[in-house]
């Protein structure tokens, strides 16, 4: 029965990771299964690549942050430090705080601008 229980939620990972194959969480718990399940190598690959992308997202962290200290009102630095915040799941008040302030500053450039500009 439990094989069966893992053999499912396999199925249902490999679904969310071709849809997102940079999701660490999916990656992570698809080679926890993998290693429960006893393949080994299979779950080496999958936690390394999780390692490596979780790598990815602290250096761009780290990037955008020093590009937010000289451009501190850029709107596309702002969400991806939010996004970068979410995918690393280690500061979800800052991930908010960042989408509020990228969401204000759109607005006071819409409102003062003759231009639209498009929101995504």
């Amino acid at each position: 029965m439990k094989l069966e229980r893992y053999k499912e939620s396999l199925v249902d990972l490999n679904k969310v990771l071709e849809i997102d194959p940079s999701n660490v969480l999916a990656l992570i718990e698809h080679g926890s299964i993998h290693y429960i399940l006893k393949n080994f190598t299979l779950s080496y690959e999958d936690w390394n690549k999780a390692s490596k992308i979780q790598k990815e997202y602290e250096e761009s962290l780290t990037d955008l942050n020093m590009l937010l200290g000289i451009e501190p009102n850029n709107v596309q630095l702002l969400e991806q430090r939010a996004y970068t915040y979410e995918m690393l799941e280690q500061n979800y008040e800052q991930s908010l705080e960042d989408w509020k302030r990228r969401w204000k500053l759109v607005r006071l450039i819409q409102k003062f601008s003759s231009v639209d500009i498009i929101i995504y």
